[in-house]
């Protein structure tokens, strides 16, 4: 076998393993996530190496997306909640069906006292309503 044959052939190996790995390492959820989280700086860091290597330009914009990002999923996570009732306390959005979108106020989350939506579970709820942040919902699909 010559060497370009070899190439081809480790290539394909290395095509085929990339196609499978998922599949095996899907039943592992600290796996998955170590292996998206590798993926993704990999992908980072070989965008800023030709920005920065072989393009010459010096560049904080891919950080600056990465940060705003973060920043985003941080603010969704503090502030933002999907429920299956309206509170009537909070500010609410009517999604579809049976969901509600509920922000909570900035200025509640920050104190020591009950937020809104605190309150309204123990006064205008009904029994068994569903409250979801948004972490959660984004790790159910």
């Amino acid at each position: 076998m010559n060497r370009k044959a070899l190439g081809w052939a480790l290539a394909l190996g290395a095509g085929v393993l990339l196609l499978i790995a998922p599949l095996s390492i899907n039943s592992s959820p600290y796996i998955m996530h170590l292996a998206i989280t590798a993926f993704f700086y990999a992908i980072l860091a070989s965008s800023w190496s030709l920005l920065a290597g072989y393009a010459g330009q010096f560049s904080f914009g891919h950080m600056a997306f990465m940060a705003i990002g973060g920043y985003t999923s941080g603010l969704l996570a503090k502030f933002v909640r999907f429920t299956t009732a309206p509170t009537e306390l909070c500010n609410d959005i009517k999604l579809w069906g049976d969901w509600w979108l509920v922000i909570l106020k900035p200025r509640e989350v920050g104190t020591i006292k009950d937020t809104c939506l605190d309150i309204a579970k123990t006064s205008t709820l009904p029994q068994g309503t569903l409250i979801v942040s948004p972490p959660v919902w984004s790790g159910i699909f």
